[in-house]
């Protein structure tokens, strides 16, 4: 308890500092040049020059807004300043007081010519507008003289062209700085939250955070396209009576009256604010009370992209509730990295759907409090009719919208834009998906949602556009037996293991005695949610508001759940499934079954097997793991003649021909051994044995049919679902070097390694994930067998090249085809 108080005091206390964004002097940051913090020299008396600069559109050449960094080689940050009259440019200087590293310093300019002064030295200067520009970075050199440039954005994309605008749903900018600030970002609309409460039972009309002096009741315009809604408030309640008891946070936006209202109780207020036209938005998804209000409030929006998520590093990698037990990665934690709480995220979002709370998607940064631009993540409407801020809320409202840090999304479902209802279907909904997906870098793969699960995958084809952009399109005709919602999402890897994902707001089919029902799993993970909430707040809440939490309990509770089928591994209840071998050496297991090895691209490997499948533990962590598929497929010149799981048809599958299920053998070595004869007379087989740091494998194969049996290619998976900091749906973490395929961890200081004599390819599957080394038999006369050797090696440091090298010389000289 004190552990919390401590952390809300320091927590408030830095928001309040914080939000004084326009008082701060230039702080030391993180260096381009040589990652090194340095040191702040706009305020120095030294020898300085002037750097004149304009951002110029690349097609028309006419000034546009813009956003400018400017960093020199020692890490300090510098700031420039309009010099037109009527000119303006606004300092924004934030870094994150969990991780130092996170950090925005820049200026945003207006559609004029800017200046700095700055001494002699190397200077890299970075431009960018919003989302649908190239950024734009030059390294500067500044000596004796002026230095004038000027810098070209050049578009790789037209979102309003194709009638879809965007806005930010969580703003805490001055309304005096905002015009400046959404030209720059080229952001449509904002909701600045003027009205600020941090107590409970406090009208946020008089909150401790709220904008002083009168806030104007009408829409402030920009120009014609850009606008203002100035009174919106959020409600994020650290503190009830006089003491330290986080809540959360839930906004109410587009209002006309200030509230009077205190929270809790909150059902009067989402009265309220629905009677004045506002939207609910919550935020905050891993905060105590925020399963609590979905139910209770009929809340309208769901940050899919949040405050979280910025330009520079990610920083919260501690939550405040564990990840639901399903959700593998991460499993049942209470912290993880970006990629892990973007996937914390759409779980949440995923079990309020599936539990029938409607909400739609939308994108908020609270910039203002936090170190990201202004829109960085944000939420694109349709609006086929032409902008207006009417039309746009109601756009956002009823889901026509994707929200995205990074990719566009445009999709539709038997033609429709999301948001679109189908009702009175008559048997299972025939769905055609189409759409395309335009990326400033390169897609790596996109995904169709069915009530949560990834139920169909589409890999980046990034076919170049005439703006230099990544085009990738789609098309697809699916039967969804049952009620639910639809939903298209993508993924655009970036540097440094970073991650930009766009996501659509669903579609909604009804079938009529098909009702959606959320997984057992999904609604007890919000049982529990609410269960840990109402127990923590029982003895400091008035009666009132718990009976509210015990509504939401209720709710919950009484809902149906979806009736799945038993996923009954294929062996004795009684037979002990441990790991197998001597102490001192890689834990080994036959895989056990039940949970699937993947964690995308489901649909290419249903009903895995587990007879060729092994679990094998990392040295480094006793709960993590590997799953050895050995092997999960072989080709021949007959055809697919084994593949390890259902997907595309196997000789067999053509024949109608059932294989039988088989197992792994245990051996007093601590080896495990599987052998398979097929109908044709081909037999194979494996023998997994495991070392002190690696794991020895053996394949083999023998010829029983009376013909030569060619193009024996191997298929061999080591997929990294279940191995905690590689598990990353990216190929960011890979390095493909034949025979070697390797993932390395985030901080490159620990690999897994596998490789495969006489290897023919090496690759990587982001969706899966899983790295390869794919090998092949020479060709087999009638009654003559094959042999060929594999390795998985676990490596602990930074000298990965003569590692391999090492590796080559012990394991494979000779053994592989250069």
């Amino acid at each position: 308890m004190m552990i919390k108080l401590i952390r809300c005091v320091v927590f408030l206390f830095i928001v309040l500092v914080n939000r004084q964004a326009n008082t701060f002097a230039s702080m030391p940051a993180r260096n381009p040049f040589s990652q090194a913090d340095g040191r702040s020299v706009d305020g120095e008396a030294a020898q300085r020059q002037t750097v004149r600069g304009e951002v110029v559109d690349g097609d028309t050449g006419q000034s546009i807004p813009a956003r400018v960094y400017i960093q020199d080689e020692e890490g300090g940050w510098h700031h420039v300043v309009s010099t037109a009259v009527d000119g303006s440019a606004v300092r924004y200087e934030k870094r994150n007081w969990v991780n130092p590293k996170s950090e925005e310093f820049h200026t945003t300019v207006s559609a004029h010519p800017f200046e700095a002064r700055l001494t002699s030295g190397r200077y890299q200067l970075m431009v960018e507008r919003g989302k649908e520009y190239v950024p734009f970075t030059r390294t500067l050199a500044v000596r004796e003289s002026p230095v004038s440039i000027k810098v070209p954005l050049k578009r790789w994309v037209n979102l309003a062209e194709r009638g879809w605008f965007s806005g930010d749903t969580h703003v805490h900018r001055p309304l005096s700085d905002l015009p400046n600030i959404m030209l720059a970002e080229d952001l449509n609309v904002t909701f600045p939250l003027t009205y600020w409460v941090t107590h409970a039972f406090k009208s946020p009309s008089a909150g401790d955070k709220s904008v002083q002096g009168d806030v104007p009741d009408a829409l402030i315009k920009v120009d014609d396209t850009h606008v203002i809604w100035p009174r919106n408030t959020e409600w994020e309640i650290f503190t009830v009576g006089s003491r330290s008891h986080t809540l959360g946070a839930v906004f109410a936006l587009g209002h006309r009256d200030p509230f009077q209202l205190g929270v809790p109780t909150v059902k009067q207020v989402a009265a309220e604010a629905h009677r004045q036209g506002a939207l609910l938005d919550l935020d905050k998804h891993d905060w105590p009370w925020t399963m609590t209000l979905p139910p209770n409030m009929g809340v309208d929006l769901y940050e899919l992209a949040n405050n979280h998520i910025w330009r520079t590093e990610f920083a919260f990698t501690n939550w405040s509730s564990p990840t639901p037990e399903y959700l593998r990665p991460p499993l049942k934690e209470r912290s993880g990295n970006e990629r892990e709480w973007i996937q914390f995220t759409l779980a949440n979002y995923y079990a309020l759907l599936n539990c029938r709370q409607n909400m739609v998607p939308t994108a908020g940064t609270a910039n203002g409090v936090h170190p990201v631009p202004l829109g960085f993540g944000r939420v694109y409407v349709n609006l086929p009719g032409g902008f207006s801020y009417e039309a746009w809320k109601q756009g956002l409202a009823a889901g026509r919208s994707f929200v995205t840090t990074g990719p566009m999304v445009f999709a539709t479902v038997n033609g429709r834009a999301p948001g679109e209802h189908f009702e009175k279907i008559d048997g299972p909904f025939a769905a055609r998906v189409e759409g395309e997906i335009i990326s400033e870098q390169p897609l790596t793969f996109a995904e169709i949602i069915h009530n949560g699960r990834s139920i169909y995958t589409i890999m980046g084809r990034n076919e170049r556009t005439e703006t230099g952009a990544y085009r990738t399109t789609f098309r697809t005709e699916l039967a969804l037996p049952e009620s639910g919602w639809l939903a298209v999402r993508c993924w655009e890897d970036r540097a440094q293991g970073r991650v930009r994902y766009a996501h659509t707001a669903p579609w909604h089919v009804s079938i009529p005695g098909k009702p959606l029902k959320p997984l057992a799993a999904e609604r007890d993970y919000l049982v529990d949610r609410v269960k840990i909430e109402l127990n923590r707040s029982r003895d400091l809440l008035p009666d009132e508001a718990i009976r509210e939490y015990q509504d939401a309990l209720a709710y919950y509770q009484g809902l149906p759940i979806r009736e799945e089928a038993p996923q009954a591994p294929h062996r004795a209840p009684a037979e002990p499934f441990g790991w197998v071998g001597v102490a001192g050496r890689v834990k080994i297991a036959p895989y056990p079954g039940g949970r699937h090895p993947r964690i995308g691209f489901l649909e290419g490997a249903l009903n895995p097997q587990r007879e060729t499948k092994v679990t094998v533990f990392t040295p480094w962590d006793p709960t993590s793991y590997v799953v050895v598929d050995v092997p999960e497929a072989i080709w021949s010149n007959l055809g697919l003649t084994y593949l390890a799981h259902t997907h595309i048809d196997t000789i067999w599958d053509t024949r109608k021909v059932t294989l039988p299920q088989l197992e792994w053998t245990r051996h007093p070595d601590g080896s495990l051994t599987n052998k398979r004869r097929l109908p044709n007379g081909i037999a194979f087989g494996a023998k997994v044995l495991a070392h002190k740091t690696h794991v020895e494998m053996t394949l083999w194969l023998k010829n029983g049919t009376d013909q030569t049996l060619t193009d024996l290619r191997i298929q061999n998976c080591v997929m990294l679902k279940g191995a905690v900091g590689f598990n990353a749906q990216s190929n960011w973490n890979k390095r493909l070097e034949k025979p070697f395929g390797m993932a390395h961890s985030e901080d490159g200081q620990r690999w897994i390694i596998t490789a495969w004599e006489n290897c023919q390819r090496t690759w990587a599957n982001p969706p899966v994930p899983c790295i390869h080394s794919d090998p092949q038999f020479d060709d087999l006369a009638p009654g003559a067998t094959g042999q060929l050797k594999g390795w998985l090696w676990f490596y602990e440091g930074s000298d990965i090249q003569n590692t391999l090298v090492e590796l080559k010389e012990t394991y494979l000289e000779g053994r592989f085809d250069q």
